[in-house]
């Protein structure tokens, strides 16, 4: 007997260098949910509220090619090893594939249903990057290859019900297979690059000093998962007296990373031995002589794996000691405000050095690109109701610019979007990174406020909530963290059932690199 709803445990389909044991997962809550939808009327949504869209997240893995499902669309899926279809009645060189029709999609999770089966039976929950799915027409493509080669059957508790000829007769005409939408031809080689990063294990970068921010050290990359990057300082290249061991998870397109040389071409101060400073000093000289061939060694980062900023490059050249604008601090542990800050520094290339209004402005400085999103025009704050501070007090601009002779930046400096085409709302479900600790939680957009969204951590109050562009790669689909391999903390307050998942790990004391650190910790 076949539950009404089932979970496909998920298979990813590329090798992953290393994975991490989950402490909270979204099973439970998705069967939660599945069982709802049978019992509610029907609906023509397919992507389920209140969980944030995958369409919402622009760069997700897989983005483009599962938002061409749509309510009814079909898939065609490997049968589970359990199978008794794969246990009792085939030969086991063969891969039974069946044809399931998409119900609703959730974050990365597709509701689906084999086809054949009876109402309100054969519903499945799998994850939209399983190894198992792929797009009708997969079986008939391999099914005289020579390596498992495949074949259409359908699960044992419905294959009974026909006989084989029967079943293809009935999906082809019952379901009008070619007349449906279904993933790319090419769905498999998309999957195959899921987890590209464009840094490697080893690759050697620099990155802001913990105690000085606008100081630069040499990090190294020392592990990948997905689109983050776990950093620690590099002991080769820094002095023992100096050296900081540390590490860190960004984004592989975090502000805050950069080539290695970036401190020496841009004038920066940097925390380094004087082999590296050497090391950099030549890098430079080669890159001023517009030479071919650039030092840089086998793992260093390069300034073309940096992103090419293309935004606002109409600003570059107008950017000016003494302009100010508000900003998000990704360095301070209150992340829920914008600060008043000044350019200090105008920079090659695009960057600007910027520190908030204070008297530690210099030491609590850092370097950022002119088109980055962390930064707003004077006023932002203002009209959206995001609280604007200074040294932790409440800032106001009018006195400020009146005793000063600082300009605001124009307001065309700046990202310019519609609020209208923000595709997030209040109560959206997602995985968002905790920009002090770093890890990974469940979490829930609590308010809009123009570009920015107000995100809050399921279980924690208030005092915790973080401000997001609503482009960030820190704001991740559900399902993101079981793709990758990646932990997903679990809520601090577990006990709600919107909440209410499966608890898959013992209490066993993390390793090192897996984001491990209580969330409360830094901010107390």
């Amino acid at each position: 007997t076949m539950r009404l709803i089932s979970y496909m445990p998920y298979t990813c389909p590329v090798e992953r260098n290393k994975t991490d044991k989950p402490k909270f997962v979204w099973h439970n809550t998705l069967m939660e949910l599945g069982m709802r939808l049978l019992e509610a009327p029907p609906v023509d949504t397919f992507n389920h509220s209140p969980y944030a869209p995958l369409g919402a997240f622009h760069e997700a893995p897989l983005r483009g090619d599962l938002l061409r499902l749509t309510k009814g669309a079909l898939l065609e899926i490997e049968l589970p090893l359990s199978d008794k279809i794969r246990t009792d009645y085939i030969d086991r060189a063969l891969l039974p594939l069946w044809i399931a029709e998409c119900i609703h999609m959730v974050g990365y999770y597709i509701l689906a249903r084999w086809c054949g089966a009876a109402k309100g039976d054969g519903m499945f929950w799998i994850h939209g990057g399983h190894a198992s799915v792929h797009p009708v027409g997969y079986c008939e493509a391999h099914r005289k290859r020579a390596d498992k080669p495949t074949i259409l059957m359908p699960p044992h508790h419905i294959f009974g019900h026909k006989t084989h000829a029967d079943w293809m007769d009935y999906v082809l005409n019952r379901y009008r297979v070619h007349m449906r939408y279904t993933l790319a031809n090419y769905f498999d080689v998309t999957q195959s690059h899921m987890l590209d990063n464009k840094f490697k294990v080893g690759d050697r970068v620099e990155t802001i000093h913990d105690e000085e921010s606008s100081m630069l050290m040499p990090a190294l990359v020392k592990r990948v998962a997905g689109r983050r990057v776990l950093l620690e300082y590099s002991k080769h290249d820094i002095d023992k007296d100096k050296f900081i061991d540390k590490q860190m998870w960004k984004d592989m397109s975090d502000d805050l990373i950069y080539p290695v040389a970036f401190a020496s071409e841009m004038g920066l101060k940097l925390c380094a031995n004087a082999k590296y400073v050497a090391h950099t000093k030549s890098i430079t000289d080669a890159i001023a002589k517009k030479k071919s061939d650039v030092p840089y060694a086998k793992h260093d980062t390069k300034k073309e794996t940096v992103p090419e900023w293309t935004v606002n490059k109409k600003a570059f050249d107008e950017w000016k000691v003494g302009m100010v604008c508000e900003v998000i601090d990704r360095i301070d542990a209150q992340q829920n405000v914008l600060k008043a800050a000044r350019v200090l520094k105008v920079l090659k290339e695009g960057y600007v050095q910027i520190g908030p209004e204070g008297p530690d402005i210099n030491e609590d400085s850092f370097i950022i690109h002119q088109t980055s999103p962390s930064l707003f025009p004077v006023g932002y704050a203002k009209k959206y109701g995001v609280r604007l501070t200074s040294e932790a007090d409440d800032f106001d601009w009018e006195p400020f610019l009146r005793r000063t002779n600082y300009t605001p930046a124009p307001e065309h400096f700046f990202h310019e979007v519609d609020p209208s085409k923000v595709p997030f709302k209040p109560g959206f479900k997602l995985e968002a990174v905790d920009q002090n600790e770093k890890v990974l939680c469940p979490a829930t957009v609590k308010a809009v406020k123009g570009r920015l969204l107000l995100v809050s951590f399921d279980g924690w109050d208030e005092n915790y909530d973080q401000l997001y562009d609503f482009r960030s790669n820190e704001l991740l689909p559900i399902g993101w963290c079981e793709m990758v391999g990646y932990v997903l903390q679990e809520p601090e307050n577990n006990e709600s059932k919107d909440l209410e998942a499966e608890q898959v790990m013992d209490e066993d004391e993390e390793d090192e690199d897996s984001a491990p650190v209580s969330k409360k910790s830094r901010m107390e």
